[in-house]
């Protein structure tokens, strides 16, 4: 990892006419305005098609890319040889994804568990039959998806060749109404066909009532016993699509919180073992490099440290979190940050820095900030001075939100952890992003020698 500056920007938030931004010409230029700038990283989110609430953190697919991607403007052909080659190669999992969407589309999109009996198991006759009767539709999301692919390869080579590398992200767990649960059922801890319990966390800044996020749990007893071939398949395929990938909500390899299924919130949870090390190895032992990024944030207790430092992934800093409390304690305080670390002004679960600094800040933290940096901190100034600090870090990687290199309010937010509305559809207005609105980002990332034309 270089020392370097990157911009946070997800796929959906390009402009263009589209629905929601895409794989249009868009891309293309925002990768030229990077190069341009001496940016050397684009971040974007998890890549899946979504489901409930429109959520890249809660897919119908694992692997699968977002259709709304696709840009429809373009070329969208395959040729035979192409599309035959794609199914070959991604045969443990697109057959069954197409099948499960088809079959949603059929059942006028209920989830997965509401499912009629006949059609939970992808292995039944009734499956069979409905594959064998739905071939046309199946075989046109089996098309799609070598469209999204092909064309995010084209993306993914021109950043290459202008000196951009792509980080992705992985989310930890499926959604529940998602093809991976519904083929691979058994690898998750469910019984009798149903969730014995869900993925969340406990109680946080985000929410006093702890997230129940609702994913299925691992079974990582069953995962274990086949040398955790679908974590391994899975972790091959995103580092294929990427430069780096970014693992969400890292502590959970660790040790995750479990809460069971009955439960409307996250509180009555508890704490279970992970699979640790166990995981990494069988990761190491098929991959020749693991390029990732621990996103360690939230609760994280000295076992998540360990596994985290015996595997010498960077870990990340998020300033927004910098200045409350003791900051000798505080490890997102900017003279505690490391060389081997990603640091953020704010991710996209965050406000974005106005936003925050009006909405959510105490004034114990406005005056920690105010003291630290030796002026006056105001709504006009604090994106520019928590991306000032950023670059000034000591850190190897910065990633700065598009939002608060443009310096805009709370409007702009992405997400609100534990909403279901008004979360996912911020986008740039075309010409929003400029070389004039990134001159000030440019200069001081040279300045603190992260420009792609500083020396490494």
């Amino acid at each position: 990892m270089s020392r370097g500056a990157g911009v946070l920007l997800h796929i959906t938030s390009l402009p263009g006419n589209a629905e929601s931004g895409c794989f249009s010409g868009d891309a293309f230029s925002f990768i030229d305005f990077l190069a341009d700038s001496g940016v050397k990283y684009w971040q974007v989110l998890a890549f899946g098609p979504t489901g409930y609430g429109d959520s890249p953190y809660s897919s119908l697919s694992a692997f699968a890319g977002n259709p709304k991607f696709i840009d429809r403007t373009a070329d969208t052909t395959i040729s035979e040889a192409e599309l035959k080659t794609f199914v070959i190669d991604n045969k443990y999992w697109v057959e069954s994804y197409a099948t499960f969407i088809a079959l949603k589309n059929y059942l006028n999109n209920i989830e997965y568990l509401n499912f009629p009996t006949e059609y939970r198991d992808p292995r039944s006759l009734a499956v069979k039959l409905f594959t064998k009767e739905h071939k046309t539709e199946i075989g046109r999301l089996i098309y799609e998806q070598a469209v999204f692919f092909k064309q995010w390869a084209r993306i993914k080579k021109y950043a290459g060749e202008k000196g951009v590398k792509i980080i992705g992200d992985l989310p930890i767990y499926p959604a529940m109404d998602s093809a991976d649960v519904w083929a691979y059922n058994n690898q998750f801890d469910f019984q009798n066909g149903k969730p014995v319990s869900v993925a969340g966390v406990p109680p946080d800044y985000f929410s006093p009532t702890g997230q129940r996020w609702g994913n299925p749990l691992y079974d990582w007893g069953a995962l274990a016993a086949d040398g955790f071939a679908w974590w391994i398949r899975r972790l091959e395929h995103n580092l294929s699509l990427f430069d780096s990938v970014r693992l969400d909500h890292f502590r959970g390899f660790a040790g995750y919180w479990e809460v069971p299924a009955s439960e409307t919130t996250a509180v009555n949870g508890r704490w279970v073992e992970g699979p640790g090390r166990a995981l990494f190895t069988a990761f190491a032992r098929k991959l020749l490099s693991l390029p990732l990024i621990a996103e360690d944030l939230g609760v994280i207790t000295p076992d998540v440290r360990e596994l985290q430092r015996d595997l010498g992934f960077p870990g990340m800093a998020v300033l927004q979190f910098g200045f409350g409390g003791n900051l000798w304690e505080n490890p997102h305080a900017p003279f505690m940050h490391r060389a081997n670390q990603v640091v953020y002004t704010g991710t996209h679960d965050n406000a974005p820095a106005r936003g925050w600094f009006v909405e959510n800040a105490s004034w114990d933290e406005k005056r920690a900030l105010t003291a630290y940096v030796g002026h006056e901190v105001a709504e006009d100034n604090v994106a520019r001075t928590l991306t000032r600090l950023a670059l000034a870090s000591v850190a190897d990687m910065v990633i700065v939100p598009a939002q608060d290199i443009l310096g805009l309010p709370m409007s702009s937010r992405m997400n609100r952890p534990s909403t279901t509305v008004r979360n996912w559809a911020w986008r740039l207005a075309p010409g929003q992003f400029n070389m004039e609105s990134m001159a000030w980002f440019s200069e001081n990332a040279a300045l603190f020698g992260r420009h792609a034309g500083s020396r490494e």
